[in-house]
């Protein structure tokens, strides 16, 4: 059996991942939820790496062993906007740079990468393509291409939803980076916390606007807000066909 290699590191910026299967050039990166955590990918992790991709799970900011002591108060309310957009934003210049690292040392290829978030890292997949091209295959699950959704405002009890200036811009909005991307889009239409709506109405504005690319949606009808294990075997499958 292959042996996975898994470790814990830290580079410039602060930015802390693990990796598993250091034996492929092909990366892909796995994004976890608010309130989530980098254990939340393990398993998968385990899986891609033993189907041949150098995975890499990123930890978002203020989250494991780095969350402030008014964390829940950070996002609630009338700073949840603000929080929000701070850790995003700071997911994708993280993503960015370990990419970066990874290709100077010349073990992974820089030319194509995936990446797969759930809920909060979904919102961050759909928006790594905006700010870095090599991003090209794309799995966001329980997420959105829009930051308005009704669902969020009364889960997070969102008191402004104004977009900071700060924010990155909407993904939604710039329908043109993904029309040579490669997207799976996995929802679940019992979602409370993020509606599918958003899922739903991005695979409709993206469907006819595909060239070189490719984009497929899968609604299930029940779920919740919570990745299942059987998503996995999904993924995989598809990956194999587009990186």
């Amino acid at each position: 059996m292959q042996r996975i290699i898994y470790k814990k590191k830290i580079i410039k910026g602060n930015v802390s991942y693990f990796v598993y299967g250091e034996n492929s050039t092909k990366p892909i990166f796995l994004l976890h939820g608010l309130f989530g955590s980098t254990k939340d990918w393990f398993s998968l992790a385990k899986k891609l790496a033993l189907n041949n991709y150098f995975v890499v799970i990123l930890q978002a900011k203020w989250h494991g062993n780095r969350m402030p002591l008014n964390f829940f108060e950070l996002f609630s309310g009338k700073s949840f906007m603000a929080s929000m957009t701070f850790v995003m934003n700071d997911y994708v210049k993280g993503a960015t740079i370990v990419l970066d690292y990874l290709a100077s040392e010349d073990l992974v290829q820089e030319d194509r990468a995936g990446v797969i978030g759930f809920s909060m890292g979904a919102y961050v997949s759909y928006l790594l393509p905006l700010f870095d091209d090599r991003f090209n295959v794309i799995v966001p699950i329980n997420g959105s291409a829009y930051y308005n959704d009704e669902k969020a405002v009364e889960h997070f009890n969102i008191e402004n939803l104004e977009m900071p200036q700060s924010a990155s811009i909407e993904a939604a909005r710039k329908p043109k980076v993904f029309e040579n991307k490669d997207i799976l889009i996995i929802h679940t239409k019992d979602d409370q916390t993020i509606s599918y709506f958003g899922s739903e109405q991005f695979f409709n504005l993206m469907s006819p606007r595909m060239k070189k690319g490719s984009i497929s949606c899968i609604l299930q009808e029940k779920g919740g807000h919570k990745y299942h294990d059987f998503y996995d075997e999904i993924i995989i499958e598809w990956i194999k066909d587009k990186l």
